[in-house]
């Protein structure tokens, strides 16, 4: 947010209010600088800012839902690799993020970084502005390099996925920020106090194989802790079938195979975790996961990206639950 004497076209009478959902952790000091900054842009122009703090996992499945039934915030704080998510959404034929080139002039476009300005776009569309950027530290093997270029300050991106490539990376590749708590659990750390990284001991090998073995049984996507089922929902188990009914009964039905495996007994093959992240993240799913993989050879049919929430794959398992009876 910019701000400034008057907003360009307002009536100083008339009142206006934005709604903005950010993904701060609670009680940070990154949400009090951002909230301290939407009290002093409503201070400066009037305008009434309604900030909702979002689950920085759920926030873009949230908002396509949200945009979708007419009811998505004005503003929304989200990272530069999430555009993607929403570049080829259409709500009633349009976009569901406003193109910003015919907003901004040359001089306001010079206030930012061209780079992260250009990590903005879709397409020819402008979908954000940068708020903020990060420095990243790229840790490789170097004997995976033995006669080949290793990378340096000159290489481009797809300089370094050419190379990825090469090696045998499949991209794009996975979120480590999930697994640097369980690298400490194990004693082990990134760099050591003169910052030479410290990948090849002190515990990595054993936190990766941890790690694995976890995805391996729950699943890659956006669930990360063990969904335990505990007492029967009989309400959640209907708001499940609904959902199971509207969504997935193009492809799978309750207790024969169709397009896609019958959805009875899956729970004696698949742990809820499992089962929400392979309906909310699928095309992850059947490309990386091992199991996701010999589900797509068998079926020969990819399983479509059907906008699914948290809630709505946690009423699902419970659905399935029925399904055993």
């Amino acid at each position: 947010m910019q701000e400034s004497d008057e907003v360009e076209g307002v009536d100083s009478d008339s009142s206006l209010s934005i709604e903005v959902w950010y993904t701060f952790a609670a009680e940070t000091i990154e949400e009090e600088v951002f909230l301290d900054a939407v009290e002093s842009f409503s201070s400066d122009t009037g305008i009434e800012v309604k900030a909702t703090r979002v689950s920085y996992g759920d926030a873009d499945q949230l908002y396509m839902t949200a945009a979708q039934g007419g009811e998505a915030p004005d503003l929304i704080r989200i990272s530069s690799d999430s555009l993607g998510k929403f570049g080829e959404v259409r709500v009633d034929g349009a976009p569901l993020f406003e193109d910003l080139r015919p907003h901004l002039t040359p001089a306001e476009r010079a206030k930012f970084d061209p780079v992260s300005l250009e990590s903005m776009r879709y397409g020819e569309s402008l979908y954000a502005v940068p708020a903020s950027f990060d420095c990243l530290s790229l840790i490789y093997n170097k004997a995976l390099f033995d006669g080949m270029e290793e990378p340096n300050e000159n290489w481009t991106l797809d300089d370094l996925m050419n190379a990825g490539q090469q090696v045998g990376l499949e991209f794009p590749v996975k979120n480590a920020y999930w697994w640097f708590p369980f690298l400490g659990g194990y004693g082990g750390q990134l760099f050591d106090e003169n910052g030479t990284p410290t990948l090849d001991e002190n515990g990595a090998a054993q936190s990766l194989e941890w790690m694995m073995e976890l995805e391996l049984e729950h699943g890659i996507g956006p669930v990360k802790e063990v969904v335990e089922l505990g007492e029967f929902d009989p309400e959640l188990a209907a708001q499940g079938k609904e959902v199971y009914e509207a969504k997935c009964t193009a492809c799978h039905k309750p207790t024969e195979r169709y397009i896609g495996p019958a959805s009875n007994e899956i729970l004696d093959r698949r742990t809820p975790t499992y089962i929400m992240n392979m309906i909310m993240n699928p095309d992850e799913m059947t490309r990386k996961h091992p199991e996701g993989k010999k589900m797509m050879q068998e079926y020969m049919a990819p399983m479509p990206y059907q906008n699914v929430t948290v809630e709505q794959a946690r009423a699902i398992v419970e659905y399935f639950r029925t399904l055993e009876e």
